[in-house]
């Protein structure tokens, strides 16, 4: 018998819930309005002409793929690809990005 992992079923349990059909769009939708901005106006997020580090530009299309990734429906078969590109963290890195690029639809 094989011993259970009490953080990988509180990771299924948090996943489950992400994985509703509204937040399932709304993640879509957050990570497509964010790659848009990213990619109309790289600057920014860009290190030379933005507050913003090469970090910050990294975390955001990670955060893009979080959440097309999720967004479309894709379940992960090995626990660590599910804990890289969780839902959960595809939400706080695509609310970082779209504050990041807020200027590019609210300008």
């Amino acid at each position: 018998m094989a011993k259970s992992n009490p953080a990988a079923e509180q990771l299924l349990r948090i996943h489950s819930m992400l994985r509703r059909p509204a937040w399932r769009w709304g993640l879509l939708v957050v990570a497509v309005v964010v790659a848009i901005a990213v990619l109309q106006s790289p600057d920014r997020v860009a290190a030379n002409t933005s507050d913003f580090s090469h970090w910050a530009a990294l975390l955001i299309i990670w955060g893009v793929c979080c959440g097309v990734i999720n967004g479309l429906g894709f379940r992960f078969r090995k626990i660590w690809w599910a804990v890289i590109f969780s839902p959960l963290l595809g939400w706080l890195l695509l609310i970082f990005g779209f504050i990041a690029t807020h200027g590019y639809y609210f300008s």
